[in-house]
């Protein structure tokens, strides 16, 4: 009996490394100087809560020569050594700014929230309300994020006619803006 139970562990054990060994080796990787990477767009360092140095990077990574690059999320696992965590959008201008754990990256049709942590960065998308003037308000940058509000510069259309530049501020929490 001793000996089925412990051969019954013995299993359990193999078969649960495995298992979490399997998890991180599933994300595709990518060196620096792979072919299918263009260029980086920018590299993100964050301290973690254990006082490591966590490197990200925004890459351009071309895996189908016909349709051009996406602009996708890296993780540097080790030296030149980058797995892929999730496409950040395709083609269209973001800008992004770090703030504690999160990246925010924002472009003209949404902005896009990154938990950063390691191999559990999670995305959460969030499409903003703008005010409901008649206006068009297209983002051209990212200002600040700060307590419950992001705030952006854009670029304000009335009909297809620029009207003004004004500062838009939006909440995190209801995602409703208003221009200031």
């Amino acid at each position: 009996m001793k000996k089925l139970f412990l051969f019954i562990l013995t299993i359990i054990v193999f078969c649960g490394c495995e298992f979490n060994n399997k998890e991180k080796n599933d994300y595709k990787h990518y060196t620096i100087n792979d072919e299918n990477i263009e260029e980086y767009v920018e590299m993100i360092q964050y301290t973690n809560d254990d006082g490591i140095i966590d490197t990200y990077l925004i890459a351009i990574i071309n895996e189908d020569s016909e349709s051009g690059g996406d602009e996708v999320l890296l993780y540097k696992v080790k030296d030149k050594d980058y797995i892929y965590l999730y496409k950040i959008y395709d083609g269209s201008e973001f800008k992004t700014i770090l703030k504690d754990n999160k990246l925010y990256v924002i472009n003209i049709l949404c902005m896009k929230i990154y938990t950063l942590d390691q191999y559990n960065t999670k995305e959460k998308e969030i499409i903003f309300s703008t005010p409901n003037d008649g206006f068009i308000y297209n983002p051209k940058g990212l200002l600040n994020v700060n307590n419950d509000y992001v705030y952006y510069p854009a670029n304000v259309y009335k009909d297809n006619i620029f009207v003004k530049e004004a500062t838009i501020q939006c909440s995190l929490i209801d995602y409703k803006c208003v221009s200031k």
